[in-house]
């Protein structure tokens, strides 16, 4: 984009990407404005199901620069002018995503642009497992070279670096080599008095070798008889399990076992002894759940009245859930009771507990969790590709102290009309974490299909959007 340019931001650039849009645009000097009129209207309207996103832009447009009349002036750079006249919109650049509004501005006779600022790429995805494939000697070094060929004798991370030419390593990271063993990428991590903000020493990386046969399993406390189909699923288990690591980003396609290893894993969080239930900080309080209501099809539709409780309501949402949860083994625990709540004697999972009297899974909409914090628990984040960078920026500020949040998803199964595979929360999360560093992450991708052979065959296939 030209440097100190007029941009003018369409209200679905401000409800998917909020204040960043204002940032990125307002770098080199450049004047920006939007409808300040129409956003603040929404803002205040109970009914609209942007009144959310609308409130948290202003709040952090305030938070941006200082007001001169109609004018914020950024503290990064450009000026953002609150009030233009219809005629004066004509001199702006219009930054929409929209495709009716696009066509709409252009017959005007207006200057159109994309947010580019709003890509993110799914290859970030991929970086969970670090693929070292060399079968003979690159480099022309014999010690690197018998390094390559026999991993068992892999000594430390620069030769892995040096031998793949890769500067992107972080903690909790994967290394495959020559398609056999596995190693972790472990770095040292030192932390605050109180035990809530952690940094790591990414100079003293330490490399562990992985067992196949085990390192799924280290830290499960229950498995209910399911067992990981392969090397993958085994690490993505044993990650989402262990109490150290603070956030997850487990990707794949459809039939991955993307929702059965976050169950299952999920329920480890919230299983104890009768003993450490009682022990803040030991076993999770609960799960909260949030899932998009984006129905296939690209279209939203309202889920309408339904009889019963609000848990009964909530449970056409939560089929691919009572599915994993009778593939764990948990047939003989009514899953409307981790719903509901359980009763004394009810709880008894083998020698482990389920919580006692208050659900062991909350249901929660993104619209209703503005000033809510959600401490010791497991937030689990269901279809995120369908949340807007936007609303997962929000989401994720909702994760108190002693929590773990899971992110699934899969940018090829995108229901949301507003997004794309390579511009939604789920990468937009993703490639925040990988920019700064975050110490106690991990992220995998399930990279093998195991539904029919048909539905493998369809996965391939793009089909036109009615």
């Amino acid at each position: 984009m030209n440097k100190k340019h007029k941009y003018y931001i369409e209200e679905d650039v401000i409800f998917s990407a909020g204040i960043e849009a204002i940032r990125k645009l307002g770098q080199e000097g450049n004047e920006i404005s939007f409808d300040h009129e129409k956003i603040s209207q929404i803002s205040t309207d109970n009914r609209n199901p942007n009144q959310y996103l609308a409130q948290t832009f202003f709040d952090d447009l305030d938070k941006e620069g200082e007001y001169s009349e109609k004018r914020l002036k950024l503290k990064t750079g450009g000026e953002v002018i609150l009030d233009i006249s219809k005629d004066r919109k004509k001199d702006y650049t219009h930054i929409t995503r929209h495709p009716g509004i696009k066509f709409k501005l252009k017959i005007g006779g207006i200057k159109v642009e994309f947010p580019q600022f709003l890509v993110y790429g799914t290859d970030v995805l991929k970086k969970g497992i670090l693929e070292l494939n060399h079968f003979e000697n690159p480099l022309g070094d014999e010690e690197i070279a018998e390094t390559i060929i026999n991993p068992k004798k892999l000594k430390n991370l620069d030769q892995i670096l040096e031998a793949e030419n890769e500067n992107l390593i972080f903690n909790n990271q994967f290394v495959n080599v020559n398609g056999g063993l596995y190693f972790k990428i472990e770095m040292p991590m030192t932390s605050d008095k109180e035990k809530k903000r952690f940094s790591v020493n990414s100079e003293e990386p330490n490399l562990l070798l992985l067992n196949p046969s085990e390192c799924g399993y280290n830290y499960l406390k229950f498995d209910g008889g399911f067992k990981p189909r392969n090397i993958r699923q085994q690490l993505a288990m044993n990650n989402l399990a262990n109490p150290n690591i603070e956030k997850h980003i487990l990707a794949g396609g459809s039939g991955s076992g993307k929702t059965v290893l976050a169950y299952v894993s999920a329920i480890n969080h919230i299983l104890g002894t009768e003993k450490s239930r009682n022990i803040l900080g030991g076993t999770k309080d609960r799960i909260v759940l949030f899932k998009s209501n984006d129905i296939i099809g690209n279209k939203n539709r309202e889920q309408g009245f339904l009889p019963g409780t609000k848990e009964e309501k909530d449970l056409p949402f939560m089929k691919s859930y009572i599915d994993a949860h009778n593939l764990c083994g948990l047939e003989n625990i009514k899953f409307i009771n981790l719903l509901e709540g359980f009763k004394k004697g009810e709880n008894k999972l083998g020698e482990l507990y389920f919580p006692l009297r208050h659900p062991a899974i909350e249901i929660e909409n993104l619209i209703y969790s503005r000033g809510r914090t959600f401490e010791n628990c497991v937030v689990l984040v269901d279809e995120a590709q369908n949340y807007t960078p936007f609303e997962m920026k929000n989401l994720i500020e909702r994760v108190g102290i002693g929590s773990v949040i899971y992110l699934i998803g899969d940018p090829a199964q995108i229901d949301n009309p507003a997004l794309s595979p390579d511009y939604n929360g789920f990468v937009y999360a993703a490639n925040i974490d990988l920019k700064e560093g975050h110490p106690r992450m991990s992220m995998i991708e399930l990279n093998k299909n195991y539904r029919s052979q048909s539905a493998e065959i369809m996965r391939r296939q793009r089909a036109p959007n009615d």
